[in-house]
């Protein structure tokens, strides 16, 4: 959906605020404040950033930058080198899946994106369409795709220090997103505290992402105790990606009163 189709969505819904972080660029972000101008519904600035932490050994990290200045020099020269970043990953990527006997050229990627933001799902749709093994985009992840797929090339990423800092250069909110997906959890939260992060998202969907029977509410219980433990701001999101995801738009949130919380947190 466009930032604009988001925008009249969250007002049908009767939402009084919304935020759309995209992954490493802030168009979007841009385009629905200016489309919420006189509207009645408040968006907040934001952006998703995946991160990496070699010390630790943990990587795509995903913090999201809430209240941002979104014309800030130190963010947007990250958004600048992360995409060249994606761009490297992606055509790395298609020469692997070449050289597996899958035909696919970057010309094709670029068709299915219209924009600069590569992702490994564009990738997997493409797939689908041209061959017939394949029955949804998690099997192309799992065969080709995925972390540990035979077509994986890891796409360099800022630390988790500096995009913290970067965030916070920004004059924004740093919030560690949906920490549960993560099996090292524990030590990616304790070192995102360390690292001056501000919160912790607490509402989201894990069934999406997540499969076994440890999902849903059982995990957003236990990332809200953890965030009152350690004294973190609590965030929250939906994650909406495709079409597929069945939440709605303001399913997973916070509530009015942790929202001027996290509004008020830079400024104070």
């Amino acid at each position: 959906m466009s930032p604009e189709e988001l925008v009249d969505w969250a007002i049908e819904k009767g939402l009084k605020g919304f935020t759309i972080t995209d992954h490493e660029v802030v168009g979007g972000s841009k385009r629905a404040i200016e489309y919420a101008k006189g509207k009645g519904i408040e968006v907040v600035s934001g952006i998703e950033i995946g991160a990496d932490d070699e010390e630790l050994g943990v990587y795509d990290i995903h913090i999201v930058g809430l209240f941002l200045d979104l014309e800030n020099e130190g963010l947007l020269d990250l958004s600048e080198s992360l995409m060249k970043a994606r761009e490297v990953q992606k055509r790395g990527m298609i020469v692997k899946l070449n050289d597996l006997g899958y035909e696919i050229g970057f010309e094709e990627l670029e068709r299915e994106v219209s924009g600069v933001n590569y992702g490994r799902p564009h990738i997997a749709k493409i797939l689908m369409r041209k061959y017939d093994e394949f029955d949804s985009v998690r099997d192309v992840f799992d065969k080709l795709l995925g972390y540990s797929g035979s077509a994986n090339v890891v796409q360099w990423k800022e630390s988790m220090a500096k995009t913290i800092e970067i965030v916070h250069g920004a004059g924004g909110v740093a919030i560690l997103a949906h920490p549960m997906l993560k099996e090292d959890y524990e030590k990616i939260i304790d070192r995102f505290v360390e690292l001056g992060g501000d919160g912790i998202e607490v509402d989201y969907c894990y069934l999406n992402r997540k499969a076994g029977e440890d999902v849903g509410s059982d995990l957003v219980e236990r990332v809200r105790k953890i965030a009152k433990e350690k004294g973190l701001l609590v965030s929250g999101g939906g994650d909406f990606h495709r079409s597929s995801d069945v939440q709605e738009i303001g399913d997973y949130g916070v509530s009015e009163g942790e929202f001027e919380v996290l509004r008020s947190f830079r400024k104070g």
